[in-house]
């Protein structure tokens, strides 16, 4: 019991590392959809990223959780 909660964690947490890294692959702006709505709209406003891309990448969390 106590090594299948281990191993489970330690899958889980190899999972995150894996989203996490997908997110931030084309830099940390890559994860912005988690930020405040006026980080987000500084960062579209700077061209870092469009407003579409950003809904793309909140719709790729999703669905990879």
């Amino acid at each position: 019991m106590v090594l299948q909660t281990i191993l489970e964690g330690l899958g889980l947490g190899v999972l995150l590392v894996l989203i996490c890294a997908a997110g931030i692959r084309k830099g940390a702006v890559g994860m912005v959809h988690f930020y405040s709505p006026a980080v987000q709209q500084r960062c579209v406003k700077l061209g870092l990223i469009t407003y579409e891309k950003m809904v793309l990448a909140a719709m790729m969390t999703i669905f990879t959780h």
